[in-house]
């Protein structure tokens, strides 16, 4: 006779014994509930308080309720948000990446060359903008950005060039090295000193006087008055072309000549320090017909 792995017989022909045995075993076997234990039973069989590993002194409601524990756990676990204080679920939100491995971590340039708004900047990179931005204490009055001026330090722009009838200059714009560079060049080659010899012609009497030489809309100009104590009227001579531009002094007049209607009268001439020049007959005759007078000026 053989008895199989479950403690059955299994009987041979014409023996009723073992047949009846195997009926006792059967019926053991299904009356033992903690074998057998059907769906209903187990919605009844009580969760324990911890997650604990199954152990193999375990019985089957002691199993089942280990595994309802898990199963719980579970789907708490996959309804929970995670949190500060809770293990939960977590979105990939903007800002953050995840890895060939599942790690989670924030998008980082350490580049100042990325235009994506969702990427941070590492401390690297902001210790290198901190060390290399411009100063905010230059200033010799505020620690404020501003436009540099005599008194204070700030922002200046640079120009080539100074179109002057543009008018005054603009604040905190400073001249180039190509601007000093072309003023340099303009007073070197154009602005030399030339001396300009100009020849009037003056219908004038005894006692008058060639006085005032000034300056107006770059020209020079002689007034012809009477000498004090003399009546006469007063004339303007421009004695010189308004391209040429004379210094301010007019004190520069290096000569002044005359012809004569008669021999051996004397044209008397000087030059005061306030810059006029002053010139007249010396003798009761005609005065010259003409008149030369020699400067220096700026073209």
């Amino acid at each position: 006779m053989q008895i199989t792995g479950n403690g059955l017989k299994r009987p041979e022909c014409q023996d009723i014994e073992p047949i009846q045995n195997n009926v006792d075993i059967l019926e053991e076997h299904l009356s033992d509930t903690e074998v057998h234990v059907n769906a209903g039973r187990i919605a009844d069989i009580t969760e324990p308080d911890e997650l604990s590993q199954i152990d193999s002194t375990d019985n089957n409601s002691t199993i089942w309720g280990k595994i309802k524990k898990s199963i719980s756990v579970l789907n708490d676990h996959v309804d929970t948000v995670a949190s500060e204080t809770i293990l939960g679920h977590i979105k990939i939100g903007i800002g953050l990446q995840t890895e060939k491995d599942g790690a989670t971590c924030v998008k980082i340039a350490d580049n100042l060359e990325t235009d994506d708004s969702t990427t941070a900047l590492s401390a690297a990179m902001g210790q290198s903008l901190n060390e290399n931005k411009a100063p905010n204490n230059h200033a010799s009055t505020s620690t404020t950005y501003g436009v540099g001026n005599a008194s204070s330090y700030g922002h200046v722009k640079l120009s080539d060039n100074y179109v002057s009838s543009d008018g005054a200059a603009s604040a905190g714009v400073g001249a180039s090295s190509k601007a000093i560079s072309d003023v340099y060049n303009t007073l070197n080659n154009y602005l030399t000193y030339t001396d300009i010899s100009s020849f009037i012609t003056l219908n004038t009497t005894y006692g008058q006087i060639l006085n005032s030489a000034y300056t107006e809309n770059g020209s020079v100009y002689i007034r012809v008055q009477p000498k004090t104590g003399w009546n006469g009227s007063h004339s303007l001579f421009q004695i010189n072309d308004s391209k040429y531009f004379p210094r301010d002094a007019i004190n520069g007049i290096i000569g002044i000549s005359g012809s004569y209607t008669d021999n051996g009268k004397i044209l008397f001439s000087n030059i005061g320090e306030d810059g006029k020049c002053n010139c007249w007959i010396t003798s009761n005759m005609t005065a010259p017909s003409s008149i030369s007078f020699y400067y220096p000026l700026q073209k």
